[in-house]
C-alpha cells in the first residue's frame, strides 16, 4: 500500500463495529490496487473498536482518528477533510470490498474522465447466517438509467462508490443536518451540479447485513416513507418532471403513509366495485 502520494483515500467510519471490523479492514488492506491511504474515523465507540485496530493492525497502514460521538455525516466529512487522495471511497465498518474493487474503478476513471462518480453491483452479506443474501442487488448501469431510478429508489449503493474528491468538496460534503439517506442526498446534489454517474456491471462489494445494523432499528415506519419520498420529489425537480408526474407521486406518497389495514380495506373495496 503506497501512501506517499495516494491517488485514493478509503474512509471508514466506525461506531461500535467490533464484531465486523476484521472482515471490513482486511478487505481494504487486501486490495489488488495499492496506491491508497486508509482513514478510520471512530465516532465515539464504546466497544473497544479502537483498541482492536491498534492491537491487530500496523498503524502505519491505517490512520486512526479517535473522535467523540458526532454522527456519521460529520465523521465522514472529517475523514474527507484530512484525506490526501484525488478520489474518495467510503466503506462501512461491516462492509466487505472484493479485492479488485478499487483497481477496476480507478481504471474506469482513467478511461472516462467526464464522470464524477462510479459505483458497482453488490451482494448482501448476512453476518447472522454467514451467507450471501439474494445473491445480488441489481442496479442500473448507465447515467440516464441511474437518473430515472432515483424516482423510485436508490440506484447506487454507498459502499460501492468511488467519487472525485473535488466534486464532494464543491457541494459542501455530506449533509450534517440529516441522519439517514446521506448517500442518496449527496448523489442527488452531485447530479444537480451536472455530475455524471455510472455503475460497473460487476459485484465489487458485499454489503453487511445483520440484526445490529443501526439503519434497520432506527429508520422505519412513516419516517422512512417520508424521507424516501422527499428524495423522490427532489429527483423529480432535478430531472424536470411535469406537475402531473409530481401529483401522481404525491398520491403514492399519501397512499404509502396509510396503515396496511386501511390499504387492504380500500383495495378490497375498489376490487369489488370494478
Amino acid at each position: 500500500m503506497k501512501t506517499a502520494s495516494p491517488l485514493v483515500s478509503i474512509i471508514m467510519t466506525v461506531y461500535n463495529g467490533l464484531p465486523y471490523l476484521k472482515n471490513s479492514i482486511d478487505s481494504v488492506l487486501n486490495q489488488s490496487y495499492d496506491n491508497f491511504e486508509f482513514i478510520v474515523v471512530d465516532d465515539g465507540s464504546t466497544d473497544k473498536s479502537c483498541s482492536f485496530i491498534e492491537k491487530n493492525y500496523d498503524t502505519n497502514k491505517i490512520k486512526l482518528i479517535r473522535n467523540e460521538k458526532v454522527g456519521r455525516a460529520k465523521a465522514l466529512n472529517l475523514g474527507i477533510n484530512i484525506s490526501r487522495g484525488e478520489f474518495i471511497s467510503i466503506i462501512d465498518s461491516d462492509d466487505i470490498f472484493l479485492e479488485d474493487k478499487i483497481r477496476l474503478q480507478v481504471e474506469f476513471f482513467k478511461k472516462n474522465p467526464e464522470y464524477s462518480l462510479v459505483g458497482s453491483m453488490s451482494n448482501l452479506y448476512n453476518y447472522d447466517t454467514k451467507s450471501l443474501v439474494d445473491n445480488s442487488i441489481n442496479r442500473p448501469i448507465e447515467h440516464d438509467d441511474i437518473v430515472k431510478y432515483f424516482l423510485i429508489g436508490q440506484p447506487i449503493q454507498h459502499p460501492t462508490v468511488l467519487i472525485r474528491k473535488e466534486v464532494v468538496k464543491n457541494i459542501g460534503g455530506y449533509n450534517e443536518n440529516i441522519k439517514f439517506l446521506l448517500d442518496r442526498d449527496i448523489f442527488l446534489r452531485i447530479l444537480k451540479k451536472g455530475g455524471r454517474l455510472y455503475n460497473i456491471n460487476k459485484c465489487l462489494v458485499h454489503v453487511g447485513h445483520h440484526e445490529n445494523r443501526f439503519f434497520y432499528h432506527t429508520y422505519t415506519g412513516k419516517e422512512r416513507v417520508k424521507l424516501d419520498f422527499h428524495y423522490r420529489f427532489y429527483a423529480a425537480d432535478i430531472i424536470g418532471k411535469s406537475i402531473l408526474f409530481k401529483l401522481k407521486l404525491w398520491f403514492l406518497f399519501r397512499w404509502s403513509l396509510l396503515p396496511n389495514s386501511i390499504r387492504n380495506i380500500l383495495k378490497f373495496k375498489f376490487k369489488n366495485e370494478k
